[in-house]
Order: C-alpha cells, then sequence, then structure tokens
C-alpha cells in the first residue's frame, strides 16, 4: 500500500499543472453549462458555443493528462528507472488507477451531479446513469488512450497511434452509416468488446511488459468492432428480440394492389449506378385504440415470371403505420431501394412480392396537462419543460440523452400576449422519433435540451404565451414484433412510377 500512495504522490508532483489546467476548464464548464440552458433560443448562441469548445478544451486536456500519466512510468523498452526498483507490477497500475479516479472520474462524476442539481433533476434517482456515463467514458476515451500510451514510448509516437486509430475509427462510422438495419444489442456488444479487451491488453503489458502482443490486442478490439458493424448489420440476426405476434393479432397488415396514381419523384433523376425507389402502399386494419406501430426495419422477397429470386438485407425503414402517423390523402406505404440491374433482370414486370417487417407496438400513456410557465415544471417521463415568452419556444431538459417521442397541444395567440385570445391552435414534437423511446447518449453534461418543434411551416404565425393550457401525449414501446404480408402480384413499373 505504502508503494501506491507513493507513486501516486510522485505523479501528483509531476503532472501538477496538467491536473491544475484540466479541474480549471471542468470549473468553467460548470459555470457556463447551465447559461446555455438559459439562452437555448433558436439558432446558436454565444453561450452554447463557449459550452462546446469547454467540452473540446476539457477532452484534449484529458488526454493529455492520461498520456502523460502513463508514460511517466514507461513500459516498452528496457532500462526505465522504475524496473531497476522494486516495485510489483499491480501496484504501478494500481497507482495510476487512484490518480486517474481522484482527478478525473471523481470530478466529472461531482460536476455531473451540481448539473443535474441546478437542472431540476435528483441527483440520486440517477446515480446509475451517472455510472453508465463512467462506463461509456472509459470506453471511447480512457481505455483507448491508455492502451496507446502503454505501448508506445514516447507523446509524438502515442499522437502518430492516435491518429491511426482515428482513421479507423472513421472509417468504423462510414460501415455504421449503412441502410442495414442494426441489432438492438449491437451497442452493448461493441462496448463490451472495447471495455474487455482493451482492458486485458492495458493489464497484459503492466504484467508482462510484452509490446507486440499488447499492440495485437489493440488490433482485436479495432477489427472486431469493424466486422461486427459489416457483418451482423442487415442479418437475421438484426431482429433478435422480435417476436412473431399470435395469429390475428395485433394488427393486420397487407400489401395494398389496387391502382394508385403514377409518378415518384425520386426516380426521376438517373444516377451513374442505377437504383429503383419503389413505394409500396400498404392496407393496415385491426389497430387497437391507443395503440399505433412504428416501423423500425424492412426485408423484401420478389419473384419474377421466370424463377429469378430477389431478397434483400434486413433495412432500416423510416415510414410507420398506425393511428396517427399518416394524414391527407395519402395512405400508409414503404419505399425500398431496388439495385437497377435487378429491375432490369425482372424488366419492371408483374412480380410476387412478400414482405416482413421489424415493428415496435407503442401504446399511448396517460396525457399531462399543465399551464405554461416560464417556471420550469417537471413532465413526467419528458423532463423539465419551460416557456420562453420572448421567442415563443417551448424548452426540456431531459437527463443523458434525447427523450422519449412526445405529442405537444397548446394555443397561440394572434397578437400580444396579454391582449388576443388564445385562439390558434398549435400541434408540436418533441423527442427522438415514434419509437417511444429516449436515446443515451454520452455526454460531459449530463443535461440534454431539446426545443418543442411547431411544424409544418405553413403552420399560421403566432405567439405562446404564459397562462396557455398545454397537453403533452407521450408512447411508450410495450413490445417489438416481426410480421410478414402474404404474397401478392404486383406492377413494378406501377410501384416504381414509371
Amino acid at each position: 500500500m505504502n508503494q501506491i500512495v507513493h507513486i501516486f504522490r510522485k505523479d501528483v508532483r509531476q503532472l501538477r499543472l496538467e491536473i491544475l489546467a484540466t479541474l480549471a476548464v471542468m470549473v468553467l464548464f460548470d459555470i457556463f453549462e447551465p447559461r446555455s440552458w438559459a439562452n437555448s433560443l433558436p439558432g446558436i448562441q454565444t453561450e452554447q458555443l463557449v459550452s462546446a469548445a469547454l467540452t473540446f478544451l476539457l477532452v484534449i486536456a484529458w488526454g493529455i493528462l492520461i498520456i502523460r500519466l502513463i508514460q511517466a512510468d514507461r513500459l516498452p523498452g528496457v532500462n526505465q528507472f522504475w524496473t531497476t526498483r522494486p516495485v510489483v507490477w499491480w501496484k504501478l497500475l494500481a497507482a495510476k488507477g487512484l490518480f486517474l479516479l481522484c482527478f478525473l472520474y471523481a470530478p466529472l462524476m461531482l460536476s455531473q451531479m451540481v448539473l443535474l442539481h441546478l437542472g431540476g433533476f435528483s441527483v440520486a434517482s440517477n446515480l446509475p446513469l451517472i455510472l453508465l456515463d463512467m462506463l461509456l467514458l472509459s470506453a471511447m476515451l480512457v481505455l483507448p488512450l491508455a492502451g496507446a500510451a502503454a505501448v508506445t514510448i514516447s507523446f509524438g509516437q502515442t499522437v502518430l497511434a492516435l491518429l491511426g486509430t482515428l482513421v479507423l475509427l472513421v472509417l468504423f462510422v462510414a460501415f455504421a452509416m449503412g441502410r442495414n438495419l442494426e441489432p438492438r444489442f449491437l451497442a452493448s456488444l461493441q462496448l463490451g468488446i472495447v471495455v474487455a479487451i482493451l482492458s486485458g491488453a492495458v493489464v497484459y503489458q503492466y504484467r508482462w511488459r510484452a509490446t507486440r502482443n499488447a499492440i495485437v490486442l489493440c488490433a482485436v478490439t479495432a477489427l472486431l468492432l469493424i466486422s461486427t458493424q459489416f457483418f451482423l448489420p442487415g442479418s437475421s440476426l438484426a431482429v433478435v428480440g422480435y417476436d412473431r405476434p399470435a395469429q390475428g393479432e395485433p394488427v393486420s397488415i397487407a400489401i395494398d394492389t389496387t391502382p394508385h396514381p403514377k409518378g415518384n419523384p425520386y426516380n426521376s433523376v438517373k444516377s451513374a449506378v442505377r437504383t429503383v425507389i419503389l413505394k409500396v402502399p400498404l392496407d393496415v386494419s385491426g389497430i387497437a385504440p391507443g395503440t399505433s406501430f412504428s416501423m423500425e426495419g424492412q426485408k423484401v422477397h420478389l419473384e419474377g415470371p421466370d424463377g429469378t429470386i430477389w431478397e434483400s438485407h434486413w433495412e432500416n425503414a423510416n415510414a410507420g403505420f398506425g393511428q396517427t402517423p399518416f394524414s391527407g390523402t395519402d395512405g400508409p406505404a414503404t419505399m425500398f431501394v431496388l439495385p437497377g440491374k435487378v429491375y432490369e433482370r425482372l424488366q419492371g414486370g408483374t412480380v410476387s412480392m412478400r414482405m416482413e417487417f421489424a415493428v415496435a407496438q407503442l401504446q399511448d400513456m396517460p396525457t399531462y396537462q399543465t399551464i405554461l410557465s416560464t417556471e420550469s415544471e417537471m413532465v413526467p417521463g419528458l423532463g423539465s419543460c419551460s416557456l420562453n415568452e420572448e421567442w415563443s419556444t417551448i424548452n426540456c431538459r431531459s437527463v443523458f440523452g434525447e427523450p422519449s417521442n412526445y405529442t405537444v397541444k397548446t394555443f397561440k395567440n394572434s397578437g400580444a400576449c396579454g391582449v388576443s385570445p388564445n385562439d390558434i391552435p398549435a400541434s408540436g414534437q418533441i423527442g427522438v422519433g415514434s419509437t417511444g423511446e429516449s436515446r443515451m447518449t454520452h455526454g460531459i453534461s449530463p443535461v440534454t435540451l431539446s426545443m418543442v418543434n411547431f411544424g409544418p411551416p405553413g403552420q399560421r404565425w403566432g405567439r405562446i404565451c404564459a397562462g396557455t393550457p398545454i397537453t403533452f401525449a407521450g408512447k411508450r414501446v410495450v413490445r417489438r414484433l416481426q410480421m410478414q404480408t402474404a404474397t401478392a402480384t404486383v406492377s413494378l413499373k406501377d410501384l416504381a412510377g414509371f
């Protein structure tokens, strides 16, 4: 134990300037971040720019601190001073961990607790989310930096290694931007890969100081991340967790084969690599009151008259069907991309089509009604919301991520507040979409800002005033299902709008 304390005190003396710089940036961040909440107006404000700049500086300061900490007792090579002393490897590693706990994790956790309190949220009930955020920080920043510093002999070499890792990260993000449906367990799997293998590589390097083998473990981590992102989305594993419903419930869905007006603007411009976007009308029925469905993935099976078969991967689907997602004359429909060569092989003719869908079944939550106020008020399941009367915006704060999808209904004034009546109905949306689930995001600040979007653009102009009734209506996911249509005979030319 004395050895751990001795190494810890030595690192504190050597890195006192880095520690002071990191803590100073964090204090400035805690000062300016709440100001960006108070000025959450349309567009980017000065306070938000300052907060973003301090976030970037804090990440850089942490990176320098971690690299300098690990390389204060360099692992690769021979004749390091610490190897000539009777230093036990696990005590050296424990001292580095104690340093990070004292000057990175503990200050960040304290900062997040303060920001939660200033944002009007309970600290105790959100402690599990803070701990999860520490795990995400370890996987995304601490372990990669510690691993790179442990297998390099200088700060410059570490920076070069990190630049190479950044290139792999760009490729990783490029793979992640595909059309294929990602398994719901993919993020947890990738997080587990990073934590397990990179932490193992760091421990292995401290125990054996076998740099080449530790580098191999780091490379294996990167390859596994890229391979899981490349092979799992779109596969049969993409719909793990989507159950098949019993016969006749909870909704009936079929391909609508009745004639529809032609015309698909997506196919009006031909590209060098030709693809055809097909719009498939759907016939949806049997939805119970208070229930709706969000389409999360789809798969298409086509068979031509000559026996030619084409089947898509499981793809993301941004269409939805239910009682509220569609309006006007358009009925529920979905679209998918057909390669031009396949379209030509099938000659755009009549084919047999079958579709499969991965959907989330949503249930309406009890509505929350209140009176608009410039003071923050907690909306169950959404967060702390308040009115900015000057800019006629409703701003909500949520914890660690964007809130679930809510429909917001209120009234606008045609003139000045207190003079004109509240006679213009206004309906808006806030949240991440129709899945009815909040999206956890890693961040230095635990408070995320969102604004009610009162679209569409053609809606009548008016002011939102304090004292006006407002209703928040949310949805929650009750289960996820795989659904399949019966085989239908369709004309590809009609679906393409040619």
